[in-house]
């Protein structure tokens, strides 16, 4: 795979809310991620599975076997690094480094 770097312009409409796993908007520690010179950002980790959940919605309406991955659960992804479902193979899972 040829590495790239993605450069995304994002122009918010309206209050934006990053929660990570499991977390519900009662436990919202922090309302906005900043970096070391206090400017606000996405992580790269919500970014990435924002596009990895649109991905997948899209190889499914297509007709692609997404072999009952069930990202974000490790336990429920793919595991044979052989027989990856396609957002697998793009995006990685827990046997395939993205």
């Amino acid at each position: 795979m040829i590495p790239f770097e993605l450069t995304v312009k994002v122009e918010l409409h309206s209050d934006l809310h990053i929660a990570g796993v499991g977390r519900t908007a009662a436990l919202i520690d922090r309302c906005i991620e900043r970096d070391a010179q206090g400017r606000p950002y996405i992580p790269s980790t919500s970014f990435k599975g924002r596009v990895r959940a649109h991905y997948e919605r899209l190889m499914h309406a297509l007709g692609y076997d997404m072999k009952n991955c069930k990202p974000p659960a490790p336990g429920n992804m793919c595991n044979d690094p052989n027989d990856l479902c396609p957002a697998c193979a793009l995006f990685g899972s827990p046997v395939q480094q993205s």
